[in-house]
Formats: structure tokens, C-alpha cells, sequence
């Protein structure tokens, strides 16, 4: 073979992607109904072939309300149940109290998940707090750009089935066509290198070229559509090592500087930082912690916090840390262990009623391994077994 032979066939591999999407998006004339092929893992998103037309489920499930089904408690009842109610209104006074002593005993440092990389938050022995700067403006930017191809896939993937019948994609398509357009124009004003800036324009390039194929013609494929995403994905690696490397700079920076100032009391130091399920393993701000305050502080000094959205207040985060605090000094009161009151209390109960019911009816019962109470694990899944495919992204 020779090398020039080798060379095309390498130049065609590269731009074999963009080739496929150009192929596809000139095969169907203008506004033709086509006949969609699309993937059942796509039902969610497109809705399924069949599928009748729902009702407005949505005022359908906002009246069931908290989801609770509670029957009436007698009088009696009611005054045993009130002792619960208590409870609740003393651990809410005492909860000002517990961050008071927390804030004025030890150092804190409050890691918060956002659009900017992140931010931080020291909040020293008595003192206010320090909010650390943020993360460079690359990061921001390289992020809103990755995210713009993921934009495009929501505007029209709901139209997959068939989107020259359904053209609601089409006007919101056309606005942030222009969008594209205005941040492409906009990258000569911004500081970057010529190789972030190489990337950003690339990326912006090719959604904008997808955007007018589908609406030049009124329709698409999802082979057009997968064929576009999969192309995007050298770049968008690109853009992941860009960030990554503004986000660790950057806070590996920050968490060095706190602990040269704080000296002896950062092995005191507590730190907590907030989570979707969707950014909890691997968590960036969390591993960034660790690096700093070593393995013994995971799960004892350090805490992975999950919550319900994407943004959380810094004194949300307080009061929750302030009462695992607190509680852990509960468990070792009543239960002579200090980390038990970490773990779900009824475990015992439940373990032994779910083994009980399971050899009642016959069936092998599946439950968790337990591990101790105190663990330095990462709080998150690591284990292989169990689990099956890639666990990286192929970014060619």
C-alpha cells in the first residue's frame, strides 16, 4: 500500500463523520415525509410509535400533592404521635445552636456545584467566611459551547419520528441558530488561545451547518442526528481537557492556599459538598477535596452531600453538615459508636424482617453487604463487580 494511499484513507477516517452527515442530510429532498427508524432507548425522549396521546398528565400528578396516605389517628394516637412532632421542633432549635459551635470550633470549607466550575466557601474558626474567586472565564465558556451541541439534540429529538409533520423544532432551531451565530462572530473579541479558540469555532461551525441542513430541508433523520453527535465527539474531548484543567488549576490553587493559612487546625478542617445523582460518581469538587485532606478525612471529616438540585445554598449546606455533626454525638451516646448515627438506624430491623418475609415465601433474599459504620471509601460506586461496559469515554 502506498503512502499516499494510507494518508487518504487516514484523511477519510478522520473526516469520515462529517462525510456520513453530509451523505445523509442530501439524501432526502426538501419537507419529504420520512418513514423514521428509531431506537427504542429513544422512547423517552421521542415518545414511543404507538403511543397514545396522554392527557395533561402533568395537573394530574401536581393532585397528589405530597403522596402521602395517612388514615385518620384516634385521639389517643394522636398524643403518642405528638412526642415525634416534638422531636422535630427541638432538633430545629437546636439546629442554630449546633452550626453556632461547629462555626466557632472548627474551620469549614463548602464546596457548591454550579455552571462556573464551581465555588468555595472557608468559613474560619469564628470569623466570616472567605468566598474563594472563581474559576477561569475558559471554563464558562468552553462548557456553554459542549453544551450548545446538547441543546440541539433536545430541540429536535422530540421530533424524531417524524419532523417534517411536527414542526414545533423548527422555530426554537431558527432562534438559536442565531445564537450560534452571534457567539461564532463573537470569539475573535474573546481572550483565548488559538487553540481553545480553534476548538470553540469548530464546535459552533458544524451545530450551525446541522441546523441549516434540517431546516433547509423541514426534516431529519435520527441516523442524520446520531451521525452529527458522534462527529462532535473528538471536540467536545477536546473541550472536557480544556475545563478540566481550568477547574483543577484553579482549586487545587485555592485548597493549597487555605491550608497553608490555616496550618495545624486543617487536619480540624470539615468540608462538604453538594451532588446530583448525575454528578456523583467521580464528583470533580469532591476528589479535588480529598486530594487535599487525604483518604482518613472521606466520610469522616469530608461529606459528599447528595440533594435534589442542581444549585444549593451555602447555608443549606451548613445546617445539614452542622446536624450529621451533631447526630454522630447521639450515636455514640446511645449506641457507644460515634459514625453508627451515618448509616440508616432501622438496618437491623429491616435486614431481619426482608430475611424472615423472603425465607417465609421461599425466595433467596438479596441484601447489601454492610460495612462498618466508619469507612474511608470513596462514596460512591468503585467496585467492578456487578457491573458491566466502558467506564471512560471514548473521546475518538
Amino acid at each position: 500500500m502506498t503512502e499516499m494511499t494510507c494518508a487518504a484513507k487516514a484523511l477519510r477516517a478522520r473526516h469520515y463523520p462529517a462525510m456520513l452527515l453530509a451523505a445523509l442530510l442530501s439524501a432526502t429532498a426538501p419537507g419529504a415525509a420520512v418513514a423514521q427508524e428509531v431506537p427504542g432507548f429513544m422512547d423517552v425522549v421521542a415518545g414511543a410509535p404507538s403511543q397514545p396521546q396522554a392527557g395533561d398528565v402533568g395537573r394530574l400528578d401536581e393532585a397528589l400533592g405530597d403522596g402521602m396516605v395517612r388514615r385518620e389517628a384516634t385521639a389517643a394516637e394522636r398524643k403518642v404521635i405528638e412526642l415525634n412532632n416534638v422531636m422535630f421542633g427541638i432538633y430545629d432549635n437546636n439546629l442554630r445552636k449546633f452550626i453556632r459551635n461547629l462555626r466557632e470550633q472548627s474551620p469549614i470549607i463548602i464546596g457548591l456545584f454550579n455552571g462556573d466550575g464551581g465555588s468555595m466557601i472557608l468559613y474560619p474558626p469564628g470569623k466570616a467566611p472567605i468566598v474563594a474567586p472563581p474559576v477561569a472565564p475558559v471554563y464558562r465558556l468552553v462548557k456553554s459551547v459542549s453544551h450548545s451541541s446538547m441543546a440541539i439534540f433536545q430541540l429536535v429529538a422530540t421530533a424524531v419520528r417524524d419532523p417534517a409533520g411536527d414542526t414545533s423544532w423548527r422555530a426554537p432551531a431558527t432562534a438559536y441558530r442565531a445564537s450560534l451565530n452571534e457567539a461564532l462572530g463573537s470569539l475573535d473579541a474573546i481572550e483565548l488561545t488559538p487553540e481553545q479558540r480553534t476548538v470553540l469555532r469548530e464546535l459552533i461551525t458544524r451545530n450551525i451547518a446541522f441546523l441549516d441542513a434540517c431546516l433547509s430541508k423541514g426534516s431529519f433523520t435520527y441516523p442524520e442526528l446520531e451521525a452529527f453527535a458522534q462527529g462532535l465527539r473528538p471536540l467536545i474531548g477536546k473541550t472536557t481537557e480544556i475545563a478540566g484543567l481550568a477547574q483543577v488549576q484553579h482549586w487545587t490553587t485555592v485548597l493549597k492556599d487555605w491550608r497553608r493559612m490555616l496550618g495545624a487546625d486543617w487536619e480540624r478542617t470539615y468540608a462538604a459538598t453538594n451532588t446530583l445523582y448525575v454528578t456523583r460518581r467521580n464528583n470533580i469538587l469532591f476528589t479535588l477535596l480529598a486530594q487535599q485532606m487525604g483518604r482518613e478525612a472521606i466520610n469522616t471529616r469530608l461529606l459528599l452531600l447528595e440533594t435534589s438540585a442542581f444549585t444549593t445554598k451555602p447555608q443549606q449546606m451548613l445546617e445539614l453538615l452542622a446536624r450529621i455533626v451533631a447526630d454522630r454525638a447521639l450515636g455514640k451516646v446511645f449506641f457507644n459508636d460515634y459514625y453508627l448515627m451515618d448509616s440508616e438506624l432501622l438496618t437491623d430491623g429491616t435486614r431481619k424482617a426482608m430475611a424472615d418475609l423472603a425465607a417465609q415465601a421461599g425466595e433467596q433474599v438479596m441484601l447489601p453487604p454492610l460495612a462498618p459504620f466508619l469507612s474511608n471509601a470513596w462514596p460512591w460506586q468503585t467496585s467492578t463487580e456487578y457491573a458491566q461496559g466502558p467506564s471512560q469515554i471514548d473521546w475518538k
